[in-house]
């Protein structure tokens, strides 16, 4: 053969022969083409030219570009319909929706409704901690408050300084006990009091009542007062039997000198005693002769005795003379004169509708003309009675009887006598009197006399009708300050028991039974006015309103519902605060949050909290960070591994460290393991936690857990051929190049085999024993190779 380079140099075609040793055929010069040299070398390298791909898609994608190689270029989308954006997620029928799913969680706050589609929750303040596992329970802790009252509201008797704040709790009742007369008072250890009386007998009355001749004033069951009945048709006097009194019977009487009430038995009642019985009988018995010393039968007894001359006693006439009279003569009369009497009433005053009469006696006879006619000398007895006329008229101021004495004159003839009557008044006598004092309790529950409520009148006494109720004294309490406080029970008008005029006063006493005043509550309500840079629009999405106080807590922009609040003129009535919140996870923040309202006030009236709040609401940023995880990769170290990111729906770049994006932006991050030429990836898996998507807000890192073990393209495995499978013996060692994804230590179906694992020569045709299964006697397994690929592979 020629010297090559003797040969001319041309540019080879793939179609040209070369010339070459078959070692497989005894070493046999045959020739080539070009083509199949340059197939072999690629088939060894694992490269080679690219003709044609197809992409097949489902429905939910799409794939565009040129399938015909080598310059295969394909755009791979999605289907769906609709806008994708950081609002919207992907359907199942293939829309970008905005998700309207109901979290179907409500918050109340006293019973209130807040929400009943709760995206998150924020829990703040001192205290408080959260925690949450793997399973997603959220466990919340709130330690335990060593000062967990916000308020405190006074009972009865009990008055506060304020209802918050270092409050001062006093006692507006009763601030202590101070034992009396028969009162005994005794405190255990633990500020128990036992009241007790002492030095009384036992006793179960319960109630007086008034008997016959008595009557009864004051509460029957409080303070019951008996006295005497003697203004009525039932008095004492008339309740008795009726007797005959004898001398040793008593009588009682009022001793003027002694000041005090005595007895005298009617034996022992001197006639002086008696003064008007005394004149009476005087006066009966001034013309009375007695003759008490005639007992001798034998003539008649003188009873009575007339003096006369001798020719009157002649005149009377034998048979008309008076038996057991004694008549004196005389031989001639004495001189006789007359007296005229004139009566003068002047001073007797008849009062009102009273009137009188008047009725005149001479020597105890009704005479008319009033005129006397006798001896000059002889006495006489003038007598004039007045007698009241008109209902219930008396006379009054001395005796209705008044009578003037004298001796007829001489001269002159006739004489002329005025009888002038001492004054006297006709009237209608009062009814007698008596007298009530009134007792005041001025205690009403849940407030101070004289600070928080007034009582008028607190004493006073009134006079009447003896035995005639008492009327009211109209004893009425005022509060003090109706602003501050209120009538809750009762009345302000004082109850007064019942009682009647006597002597001496009985007791009214008045007092408010079951009244109670208390400090008012009012309304407290707030409103909230937002500021120019708060979109009512943007509340709860990207901002919310925190209100915090002693009075309201939430969200609302208004007060839900009105919250009562005991009066105070303190800045302790109430505490309110309101501020501008981020949303969680909305990717904005929230700065130069500012309430222009009172945070504390008074309350004296109902009160509407009112203010702007302002605040300056704008999109955070985030941090999303990439971390690996390549602990679970075996095999080779022939690879490495590609780190991408994917903002929002954007391209899917190369990540080289953490990303600041806005926090309302999501970065999905894709990790792969990427073997060397040569090698390849069984089982490969990637594991993202807490996803493979976060948002910027959350400020999370992602670490991708990357498993799988790298192989070498072609591996080494020992083989037998024969006319079956099993049976055959081992005796050569060819390659095997994993197309199943299986594992790479042992030949499965789908693998293709070759004489070795540097050959591009195909194992042929037939049957053969081998290590399947990952056996390690490899004779105890078998399979068919046809056209260099694995089938048929089982177990001998």
């Amino acid at each position: 053969m020629s010297i090559i380079y003797s040969y001319p140099t041309i540019q080879p075609t793939v179609d040209d022969l070369l010339i070459g040793t078959d070692v497989g055929d005894d070493n046999a010069t045959k020739s080539f083409t070009v083509q199949s040299l340059v197939s072999l070398i690629n088939a060894e390298s694992g490269s080679g030219t690219l003709t044609g791909v197809t992409i097949s898609t489902d429905a939910f994608l799409t794939a565009v570009g040129n399938p015909t190689g080598p310059a295969v270029a394909y755009t791979i989308g999605l289907a769906a319909t609709g806008t994708p954006s950081a609002t919207t997620f992907l359907r199942g029928d293939n829309q970008w929706v905005v998700p309207t799913v109901s979290s179907g969680i409500g918050v109340y706050s006293s019973n209130v409704l807040l929400t009943n589609n709760l995206s998150s929750a924020n829990f703040t303040g001192a205290g408080v901690s959260t925690s949450s596992d793997q399973d997603g329970n959220v466990t919340i802790t709130i330690a335990g408050a060593t000062n967990a009252v916000e308020s405190l509201i006074q009972g009865t008797g009990i008055g506060l300084s304020s209802s918050t704040g270092n409050i001062i709790v006093s006692n507006t009742g009763i601030t202590g006990l101070i034992q009396g007369s028969n009162i005994s008072i005794s405190t255990t250890a633990t500020g128990q009091a036992t009241i007790s009386a002492t030095g009384l007998t036992s006793g179960t009355v319960t109630s007086v009542g008034a008997g016959a001749g008595l009557v009864e004033t004051g509460t029957t069951s409080i303070d019951p007062i008996l006295s005497l009945e003697y203004n009525t048709a039932t008095s004492y006097i008339t309740q008795p039997e009726t007797l005959v009194p004898v001398d040793a019977d008593f009588i009682p009487f009022h001793s003027v000198s002694g000041t005090k009430v005595g007895k005298v038995t009617f034996g022992d009642i001197q006639a002086s005693t008696l003064a008007s019985v005394e004149s009476a009988i005087t006066d009966s018995n001034v013309d009375t002769i007695k003759n008490d010393t005639d007992l001798l039968p034998s003539v008649n007894k003188v009873l009575n005795v007339i003096t006369l001359t001798d020719a009157e006693y002649t005149a009377i006439g034998a048979g008309n003379y008076a038996a057991g009279t004694l008549y004196l003569t005389t031989a001639t009369g004495q001189p006789q004169n007359t007296v005229n009497f004139t009566i003068d009433t002047s001073a007797i005053n008849a009062a009102g509708s009273c009137g009188f009469t008047q009725s005149t006696t001479v020597n105890g006879s009704v005479v008319n003309p009033i005129a006397v006619t006798g001896s000059v000398g002889s006495t006489y007895t003038v007598s004039t009675t007045i007698t009241p006329t008109g209902s219930g008229c008396v006379v009054s101021g001395g005796s209705a009887t008044q009578t003037i004495t004298g001796t007829i004159p001489a001269t002159p003839s006739p004489a002329a006598v005025t009888q002038t009557l001492a004054a006297r008044t006709i009237l209608v006598p009062a009814t007698p009197q008596g007298g009530n004092t009134l007792n005041v309790n001025t205690a009403i529950s849940g407030g101070t006399f004289n600070t928080d409520y007034t009582v008028s009148p607190t004493s006073g006494s009134s006079t009447g009708d003896l035995g005639t109720a008492v009327g009211s004294y109209g004893v009425t309490a005022t509060i003090s300050n109706p602003a501050q406080y209120e009538l809750t029970a009762g009345s302000l008008t004082a109850t007064q028991s019942s009682a009647v005029y006597a002597n001496p006063n009985s007791i009214s006493n008045a007092s408010f039974p079951g009244t109670t005043i208390a400090i008012r509550s009012y309304d407290v309500t707030y409103a909230i006015t937002l500021g120019p840079g708060l979109n009512i629009a943007d509340k709860g999405v990207t901002w919310d309103i925190l209100v915090t106080g002693g009075v309201f807590t939430g969200n609302s922009q208004n007060s839900p519902a009105p919250v009562s609040r005991q009066y105070d003129t303190t800045n302790s009535g109430y505490t309110f605060n309101a501020v501008v919140v981020d949303v969680l996870n909305s990717g904005y923040s929230v700065s130069g949050s500012s309430w222009s309202g009172p945070t504390a006030g008074p309350v004296i009236a109902a009160t509407n909290i009112t203010g702007t709040l302002n605040a300056t609401v704008s999109a955070s940023t985030g941090t999303a960070t990439l971390a690996l995880n390549t602990s679970g990769i075996g095999g080779s170290n022939n690879y490495s591994v590609t780190e991408k990111y994917q903002i929002n729906s954007g391209a899917l770049l190369t990540y080289t460290g953490t990303l600041t994006e806005p926090g309302t932006s999501q970065a999905t991050f894709t990790a792969d393991i990427v073997p060397n030429s040569g090698y390849f990836v069984s089982n490969e898996n990637v594991n993202y936690s807490p996803s493979q998507t976060v948002l910027f807000s959350n400020n999370e890192t992602v670490t991708a857990t990357l498993s799988g073990i790298v192989y070498a393209n072609r591996q080494s495995f020992s083989y037998g051929a024969g006319s079956s499978k099993c049976g055959n013996i081992i005796n050569s060692s060819g390659g095997v190049e994993k197309t199943s994804g299986g594992s790479a230590s042992y030949v499965e179906n789908g693998d293709t085999v070759y004489t070795s694992t540097s050959s591009s020569t195909l194992l042929a045709n037939g049957n053969y024993t081998g290590n399947i299964n990952n056996v390690t006697n490899p004779s105890s397994g078998g399979f068919t190779v046809s056209s260099g690929i694995v089938s048929g592979v089982t177990s001998c």
